[in-house]
């Protein structure tokens, strides 16, 4: 997924359809944004860019942020 995301607009417009696929399902979409938060932690740390990404997503899973341990 971190590939199709680097590969430009077309592999992140995939994935976006792909976290509007899984929004309704509750335990999905919390495991869905845990991925996310571990890859943007990944490198030591989440990154202003990184954060704007991690809000669109848990605007487009319609989950609160502030449940998840970061």
């Amino acid at each position: 997924m971190l590939k199709r995301a680097q590969a430009g607009r077309t592999g992140r417009m995939g994935l976006y359809k792909e976290i509007d696929d899984v929004a309704e399902n509750e335990e999905m979409a919390a495991v869905v944004y845990s991925v996310a938060l571990d890859v943007a932690e990944s490198e030591g740390g989440i990154g202003a860019d990184e954060q704007k990404v991690l809000d669109k997503i848990a605007q487009k899973l319609g989950i609160n942020p502030d449940n998840f341990d970061v």
